[in-house]
């Protein structure tokens, strides 16, 4: 917060007149209930988290905010000496803005609540500064240091005490002087209404509920803000954690969900092949990401460490068992040759398989750390979890890969978190909404799953020019005399009969051309009856397609079959 700007013309004397109305026109019992004792109408207790907006008063200069808000907690209040003073020391997180993005400084207060007329009365000084080392606040008040118990002296001593006898306008940090009255909230005043949401309290907090009116001024930075605070309860800061929590859930549940259809539609050789392995370790990777992101918030946010710690647990439990398995389901389905080896071969490779997900996720957050101002760039490439599925399909021709509703539900899902926090205004961190942030994510993952769909509707390899295409085997090729190796069906044991005109012997077909056998069996041809292996045996194609669903090898000679 700087402070490089025309210099006003009033001064401190402003303050000192504000404290004074403060302490003068305290008025009759707003409301009884906790933190009042004896007959005072004003509460004693200020102990809790206040937060609240404060509203720039004067135009011109560098310091040219309009609002923002700030926080006071750490409270500490401590009886003096005298009746009716106590002591108060506090933390204070200025924001020169409402978002958390926005510049943010802290400060030490000191200073003194005075009961009765309910007026607080406080200094800032900036955390960690050493420039106003020379500032002082008796904060053990007796009634001799005073010279008599009344609020006069009481206050003309700690006016005195806070003004400094001298105060460097070249300071880059600001000395602030806090003046606020205390006491308890009328809902008539509508005090709270541009508060919300965080303080949407029902009628039964709000009868206690501690408000506080007042300034935030600063001499050497030359700014003066009208500020109030308000009690921020509990259940009313918390409720925007729990109700994000509760979508979570539900998402993650939804997601979790479809996640066990998919891999029990994975479960043949056929269909698991098909299904790229970048794209499981991508989903798991965001998993995992945000495993540890609610771990860590359970810390941070220790009354509710139990809601943020099952939404770790159940990413966990969704990266490490479901999504891990299916991993490995793909993994089999490529290589088997590889794990029919023996157990000893397979926990070496299901020992692999996680260690390379570690070492993406901590090289992921090692990019995190050092790469900050790219932030947004590498969320965007986690999220491109479909991308490797489409260029699968796209150089292997493979259809029907993976679930439709699987792929919709997750990119409906996958968009909760990245749409709150860049969309969504009232956010529980407080991060300044980017709509077309938002709106790049949802346009970014709905176009990857329309080219995901389209490959399973116009063919895996719509969008790629044909001479562009890599080779693919064909099923349905001419059938040579030299490469028919078998006249039945081993599948069926059913006879098969060729087009005659395919089967060559010397340039002369074994069956006469104009024979009513050879027009039955090209009639069949081209309706693709039978299917050629690249080994040369020879099915009808209801046979092999069905055995190829769960084995991707010749019926005959076991050798391996391309995907169709």
């Amino acid at each position: 917060m700087r402070h490089e700007m025309t210099r006003p013309r009033c001064g401190w004397s402003a303050f000192v007149v504000v404290v004074a109305l403060l302490v003068g026109t305290s008025t009759a019992a707003d409301r009884t209930g906790l933190g009042i004792s004896g007959g005072d109408q004003r509460p004693t207790n200020l102990t809790d988290l206040f937060k609240g907006p404060w509203v720039n008063l004067r135009e011109g200069g560098t310091f040219n905010h309009i609002t923002g808000n700030f926080l006071v907690d750490k409270i500490v209040v401590l009886p003096t000496q005298v009746d009716g003073i106590a002591s108060v020391e506090a933390m204070l997180t200025f924001r020169d803005g409402i978002y958390s993005s926005d510049t943010t400084t802290k400060y030490h207060l000191q200073g003194i609540y005075l009961q009765k007329p309910g007026a607080l009365l406080l200094i800032g000084i900036p955390e960690n500064s050493v420039e106003f080392t020379n500032i002082s606040i008796p904060l053990e008040y007796s009634s001799d240091s005073i010279g008599g118990n009344n609020v006069e002296s009481i206050l003309k001593l700690f006016l005195e005490s806070m003004l400094p006898t001298s105060v460097n306008s070249s300071n880059t940090k600001c000395l602030l002087k806090l003046g606020f009255s205390v006491r308890f909230y009328d809902p008539n005043e509508n005090f709270l209404s541009h508060l919300e949401p965080d303080w949407d309290v029902d009628d039964k907090d709000a009868a206690t509920l501690i408000v506080w009116r007042g300034y935030i001024a600063s001499q050497n930075c030359e700014f003066y803000l009208d500020a109030e605070a308000a009690e921020l309860l509990e259940s009313a800061y918390f409720r925007p954690l729990m109700n994000y929590l509760i979508v979570l859930y539900i998402v993650s549940f939804v997601e979790t969900y479809f996640l066990a259809k998919q891999m029990d539609a994975a479960s043949t050789q056929a269909t698991a092949v098909k299904i790229s392995e970048w794209t499981i370790n991508l989903n798991a990777l965001l998993d995992s990401y945000l495993c540890f992101l609610h771990l860590a918030a359970s810390f941070v946010f220790k009354p509710l460490f139990y809601p943020f710690a099952i939404a770790s647990f159940i990413q966990f439990v969704k990266f490490s068992l479901f999504e891990m398995r299916l991993l490995l389901a793909v993994r089999k389905a490529r290589n088997p040759a590889l794990f029919a080896q023996g157990i000893e071969t397979v926990r070496t490779e299901v020992s692999l398989m996680y260690w390379k997900l570690y070492a993406m996720l901590f090289g992921g957050l090692l990019l995190f750390y050092y790469f900050q101002s790219i932030f947004m760039f590498i969320v965007a490439a986690l999220y491109s979890f479909w991308i490797p599925q489409i260029a699968s399909n796209a150089y292997y021709g493979h259809s029907q890969s993976l679930l439709t509703t699987f792929t919709l539900a997750t990119s409906i899902c996958r968009l909760f978190i990245p749409v709150y926090f860049t969309g969504y205004n009232n956010n529980f961190m407080r991060f300044e909404p980017q709509h077309n942030v938002a709106l790049l994510f949802v346009g970014y993952v709905v176009f990857q799953f329309i080219v995901l769909y389209s490959q399973d509707l116009l063919g895996p390899r719509f969008f790629i020019p044909a001479k562009c295409l890599p080779p693919k085997y064909n099923y349905h090729r001419p059938v040579p005399a030299t490469e028919l190796r078998e006249s039945d069906c081993v599948i069926c044991m059913c006879k098969l009969q060729p087009d005659a005109a395919d089967i060559e012997t010397g340039g002369a077909p074994v069956i006469p051309a104009n024979s009513p056998l050879a027009e039955r069996a090209r009639q069949e041809m081209q309706r693709g009856t039978y299917m050629i292996t690249p080994c040369n045996h020879m099915f009808h194609t209801e046979c092999l397609m069905q055995w190829m669903e769960y084995k991707l090898e010749c019926p005959t000679c076991r050798s391996a079959l391309p995907v169709l």
